[in-house]
Protein backbone atom coordinates (compact mmCIF):
# COMPACT_ATOMS: atom_id res chain seq x y z
CA UNK A 1 0.00 0.00 0.00
CA UNK A 2 2.82 2.40 0.89
CA UNK A 3 4.58 1.67 -2.41
CA UNK A 4 1.38 2.45 -4.30
CA UNK A 5 1.01 5.73 -2.42
CA UNK A 6 4.65 6.61 -3.05
CA UNK A 7 4.44 6.18 -6.84
CA UNK A 8 1.05 7.88 -6.91
CA UNK A 9 2.59 10.83 -5.09
CA UNK A 10 5.25 11.20 -7.79
CA UNK A 11 2.55 11.41 -10.45
CA UNK A 12 0.58 13.78 -8.28
CA UNK A 13 3.56 16.13 -7.91
CA UNK A 14 4.02 16.21 -11.65
CA UNK A 15 0.39 17.10 -12.24
CA UNK A 16 0.17 19.97 -9.81
CA UNK A 17 2.12 23.17 -9.48
CA UNK A 18 2.44 25.74 -6.36
CA UNK A 19 3.69 28.44 -3.56
CA UNK A 20 3.20 28.12 0.22
CA UNK A 21 3.80 24.38 0.69
CA UNK A 22 1.75 23.79 3.87
CA UNK A 23 2.66 21.27 6.56
CA UNK A 24 3.44 17.71 5.35
CA UNK A 25 1.25 16.46 8.19
CA UNK A 26 -1.67 18.78 7.33
CA UNK A 27 -3.98 16.09 5.86
CA UNK A 28 -3.99 14.20 9.18
CA UNK A 29 -3.31 16.93 11.76
CA UNK A 30 -7.02 17.41 12.54
CA UNK A 31 -8.54 14.03 13.37
CA UNK A 32 -11.87 15.22 14.78
CA UNK A 33 -14.11 17.86 13.26
CA UNK A 34 -17.43 19.40 14.10
CA UNK A 35 -19.29 16.95 11.85
CA UNK A 36 -16.56 14.75 10.33
CA UNK A 37 -14.86 12.21 12.62
CA UNK A 38 -11.50 10.52 12.02
CA UNK A 39 -13.30 7.49 10.56
CA UNK A 40 -14.87 9.52 7.72
CA UNK A 41 -13.11 8.82 4.39
CA UNK A 42 -14.00 12.30 3.13
CA UNK A 43 -14.04 15.53 5.14
CA UNK A 44 -14.17 19.26 4.52
CA UNK A 45 -12.11 22.15 5.89
CA UNK A 46 -12.11 25.90 5.32
CA UNK A 47 -9.33 28.32 6.15
CA UNK A 48 -7.34 31.49 5.55
CA UNK A 49 -3.88 31.91 4.06
CA UNK A 50 -1.75 35.04 4.22
CA UNK A 51 1.40 34.95 2.07
CA UNK A 52 4.06 37.68 2.19
CA UNK A 53 6.94 37.86 -0.30
CA UNK A 54 9.65 40.33 0.73
CA UNK A 55 12.00 39.59 -2.18
CA UNK A 56 11.05 37.29 -5.08
CA UNK A 57 14.25 36.91 -7.07
CA UNK A 58 13.16 37.89 -10.59
CA UNK A 59 14.90 38.88 -13.82
CA UNK A 60 13.88 40.45 -17.11
CA UNK A 61 12.73 37.77 -19.54
CA UNK A 62 14.93 37.39 -22.65
CA UNK A 63 17.44 40.01 -21.38
CA UNK A 64 20.27 37.77 -20.12
CA UNK A 65 20.46 37.81 -16.35
CA UNK A 66 19.37 41.45 -15.82
CA UNK A 67 17.90 41.43 -12.33
CA UNK A 68 14.71 43.00 -11.09
CA UNK A 69 15.95 44.97 -8.10
CA UNK A 70 12.84 44.70 -5.97
CA UNK A 71 9.76 42.49 -6.21
CA UNK A 72 7.32 42.20 -3.31
CA UNK A 73 3.86 40.64 -3.03
CA UNK A 74 1.28 40.12 -0.30
CA UNK A 75 -1.74 37.87 -0.75
CA UNK A 76 -4.81 37.07 1.32
CA UNK A 77 -6.84 34.02 0.29
CA UNK A 78 -9.77 32.02 1.56
CA UNK A 79 -9.33 28.28 0.93
CA UNK A 80 -11.65 25.27 0.85
CA UNK A 81 -9.99 21.88 1.41
CA UNK A 82 -11.40 18.45 0.56
CA UNK A 83 -9.63 15.73 2.55
CA UNK A 84 -9.53 12.06 1.51
CA UNK A 85 -8.69 9.30 4.03
CA UNK A 86 -6.72 11.74 6.20
CA UNK A 87 -3.89 11.43 3.64
CA UNK A 88 -4.71 13.71 0.74
CA UNK A 89 -5.74 17.38 0.70
CA UNK A 90 -7.14 18.94 -2.47
CA UNK A 91 -7.73 22.68 -2.18
CA UNK A 92 -8.90 25.68 -4.11
CA UNK A 93 -9.28 29.28 -3.14
CA UNK A 94 -9.54 32.90 -4.12
CA UNK A 95 -8.55 36.25 -2.69
CA UNK A 96 -6.55 39.38 -3.42
CA UNK A 97 -2.90 40.20 -4.11
CA UNK A 98 -0.86 43.41 -4.26
CA UNK A 99 2.46 43.77 -6.13
CA UNK A 100 5.28 46.27 -5.54
CA UNK A 101 8.36 46.29 -7.77
CA UNK A 102 11.31 48.35 -8.96
CA UNK A 103 13.96 47.88 -11.65
CA UNK A 104 16.51 49.69 -13.85
CA UNK A 105 15.98 50.29 -17.56
CA UNK A 106 18.92 50.75 -19.94
CA UNK A 107 17.55 52.72 -22.90
CA UNK A 108 19.22 54.06 -24.88
CA UNK A 109 22.43 52.02 -24.21
CA UNK A 110 24.46 53.23 -21.21
CA UNK A 111 21.59 55.47 -20.06
CA UNK A 112 19.81 54.10 -17.00
CA UNK A 113 16.47 55.07 -15.45
CA UNK A 114 14.64 53.67 -12.46
CA UNK A 115 11.06 52.37 -12.68
CA UNK A 116 8.94 51.77 -9.56
CA UNK A 117 5.31 50.67 -9.29
CA UNK A 118 2.60 49.53 -6.92
CA UNK A 119 -0.73 47.89 -7.74
CA UNK A 120 -4.15 47.81 -6.19
CA UNK A 121 -5.23 44.55 -4.57
CA UNK A 122 -6.47 42.38 -7.45
CA UNK A 123 -8.22 39.04 -7.84
CA UNK A 124 -6.12 35.91 -7.30
CA UNK A 125 -7.08 32.25 -7.50
CA UNK A 126 -5.17 29.15 -6.48
CA UNK A 127 -5.51 25.34 -6.64
CA UNK A 128 -3.36 22.42 -5.58
CA UNK A 129 -2.90 19.56 -3.17
CA UNK A 130 -0.79 17.80 -0.56
CA UNK A 131 -0.34 14.02 -0.25
CA UNK A 132 1.21 12.09 2.66
CA UNK A 133 3.20 9.45 0.79
CA UNK A 134 4.99 7.83 3.76
CA UNK A 135 4.54 7.62 7.55
CA UNK A 136 6.70 5.97 10.18
CA UNK A 137 5.75 6.59 13.80
CA UNK A 138 5.77 10.41 14.18
CA UNK A 139 7.64 11.04 10.91
CA UNK A 140 5.71 12.00 7.79
CA UNK A 141 6.83 12.64 4.21
CA UNK A 142 4.62 14.39 1.68
CA UNK A 143 4.63 15.77 -1.84
CA UNK A 144 2.51 18.66 -2.99
CA UNK A 145 1.89 21.10 -5.74
CA UNK A 146 0.02 24.26 -6.53
CA UNK A 147 -0.78 26.78 -9.25
CA UNK A 148 -1.65 30.41 -8.58
CA UNK A 149 -2.62 33.22 -10.94
CA UNK A 150 -3.70 36.82 -10.51
CA UNK A 151 -4.11 40.24 -12.07
CA UNK A 152 -3.85 43.60 -10.31
CA UNK A 153 -4.44 47.06 -11.78
CA UNK A 154 -1.76 49.71 -11.33
CA UNK A 155 -2.11 52.17 -8.46
CA UNK A 156 0.92 54.23 -9.55
CA UNK A 157 4.14 54.00 -11.56
CA UNK A 158 7.15 56.35 -11.64
CA UNK A 159 10.27 56.86 -13.74
CA UNK A 160 13.19 58.26 -11.72
CA UNK A 161 10.65 59.40 -9.14
CA UNK A 162 8.39 61.20 -11.65
CA UNK A 163 4.87 59.72 -11.77
CA UNK A 164 2.94 59.26 -14.99
CA UNK A 165 -0.72 58.57 -15.61
CA UNK A 166 -2.15 55.05 -15.57
CA UNK A 167 -5.45 53.76 -16.93
CA UNK A 168 -7.76 51.00 -15.71
CA UNK A 169 -6.44 48.62 -18.38
CA UNK A 170 -2.84 49.00 -17.14
CA UNK A 171 -2.36 45.75 -15.23
CA UNK A 172 0.30 43.52 -13.73
CA UNK A 173 -0.41 39.86 -14.59
CA UNK A 174 1.43 37.11 -12.78
CA UNK A 175 1.36 33.35 -12.33
CA UNK A 176 3.44 30.77 -10.50
CA UNK A 177 3.58 27.01 -10.22
CA UNK A 178 5.45 24.88 -7.74
CA UNK A 179 6.15 21.27 -6.68
CA UNK A 180 7.55 20.37 -3.27
CA UNK A 181 8.79 17.51 -1.09
CA UNK A 182 8.72 17.88 2.71
CA UNK A 183 9.36 16.00 5.96
CA UNK A 184 7.69 16.62 9.32
CA UNK A 185 8.01 15.21 12.83
CA UNK A 186 5.18 15.36 15.37
CA UNK A 187 6.16 16.44 18.89
CA UNK A 188 3.00 16.41 21.00
CA UNK A 189 0.87 19.27 19.59
CA UNK A 190 3.76 20.78 17.55
CA UNK A 191 4.67 19.60 14.03
CA UNK A 192 7.89 21.23 12.73
CA UNK A 193 8.87 20.53 9.12
CA UNK A 194 11.41 21.24 6.39
CA UNK A 195 11.31 20.76 2.65
CA UNK A 196 12.57 21.65 -0.80
CA UNK A 197 10.58 23.15 -3.64
CA UNK A 198 10.91 23.90 -7.33
CA UNK A 199 8.91 26.83 -8.68
CA UNK A 200 8.57 29.00 -11.77
CA UNK A 201 7.10 32.50 -11.63
CA UNK A 202 6.27 34.93 -14.44
CA UNK A 203 5.01 38.51 -14.34
CA UNK A 204 3.97 40.86 -17.14
CA UNK A 205 3.60 44.62 -16.78
CA UNK A 206 1.24 45.50 -19.62
CA UNK A 207 1.44 48.32 -22.18
CA UNK A 208 0.83 51.95 -21.27
CA UNK A 209 -0.95 53.76 -24.08
CA UNK A 210 0.38 57.23 -24.77
CA UNK A 211 3.30 56.95 -22.34
CA UNK A 212 6.63 57.55 -24.06
CA UNK A 213 8.88 56.63 -21.11
CA UNK A 214 10.26 53.10 -21.71
CA UNK A 215 9.91 50.50 -18.96
CA UNK A 216 12.01 47.84 -20.73
CA UNK A 217 15.47 47.71 -22.29
CA UNK A 218 13.98 47.47 -25.80
CA UNK A 219 12.42 50.90 -25.34
CA UNK A 220 8.90 49.48 -25.15
CA UNK A 221 6.04 49.90 -22.70
CA UNK A 222 5.66 46.20 -21.84
CA UNK A 223 7.97 44.29 -19.50
CA UNK A 224 8.03 40.53 -18.90
CA UNK A 225 9.75 39.06 -15.83
CA UNK A 226 10.56 35.51 -14.80
CA UNK A 227 12.02 33.85 -11.72
CA UNK A 228 15.81 34.05 -11.52
CA UNK A 229 16.14 31.15 -9.08
CA UNK A 230 13.83 28.14 -9.09
CA UNK A 231 15.04 25.92 -6.25
CA UNK A 232 14.15 26.90 -2.71
CA UNK A 233 13.87 25.69 0.87
CA UNK A 234 10.93 25.73 3.25
CA UNK A 235 10.94 25.74 7.07
CA UNK A 236 7.79 25.81 9.17
CA UNK A 237 5.82 24.59 12.14
CA UNK A 238 2.21 23.64 12.72
CA UNK A 239 0.18 23.45 15.91
CA UNK A 240 -2.97 21.45 16.63
CA UNK A 241 -4.55 19.42 19.40
CA UNK A 242 -6.02 17.12 16.68
CA UNK A 243 -9.49 18.63 17.11
CA UNK A 244 -11.28 21.17 14.93
CA UNK A 245 -8.44 23.60 14.16
CA UNK A 246 -4.81 23.85 13.01
CA UNK A 247 -2.43 26.80 12.61
CA UNK A 248 0.73 26.83 10.52
CA UNK A 249 3.58 29.33 9.95
CA UNK A 250 6.20 28.98 7.22
CA UNK A 251 9.35 30.65 5.88
CA UNK A 252 10.62 30.32 2.28
CA UNK A 253 14.30 30.81 1.41
CA UNK A 254 16.82 30.98 -1.47
CA UNK A 255 14.51 31.42 -4.49
CA UNK A 256 12.64 34.04 -2.48
CA UNK A 257 12.47 35.61 0.94
CA UNK A 258 8.93 35.16 2.12
CA UNK A 259 6.60 33.61 4.61
CA UNK A 260 3.04 32.48 5.11
CA UNK A 261 0.52 31.89 7.86
CA UNK A 262 -2.33 29.45 7.41
CA UNK A 263 -5.16 28.26 9.61
CA UNK A 264 -8.19 26.10 8.94
CA UNK A 265 -11.20 24.51 10.62
CA UNK A 266 -12.54 20.99 10.07
CA UNK A 267 -16.30 20.81 9.81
Amino acid sequence: MRKILFFSSILFAGALQALATFNPKAPSMIQEGLFFSSSCPISLRAGYEGSFVFDRRMKMENVGDRRIDDFKMDSHLGLVVVNLWNRLDLFGGAGQTRVRSGWRVEFPPSFFSRIDLETHYGLTWSAGGNLICYEWKDLSASVGGRYEKGKSSLLWITSDGTPFAVAKENNVDWNEWQANLSLSYKIDFLVPYAGVKYSRAKTKVEAFDGVMTPIADNGGNVLSMESRKNWGMVLGCGISNSKYFQLNVEARLFDEEGGAVYGDFRF
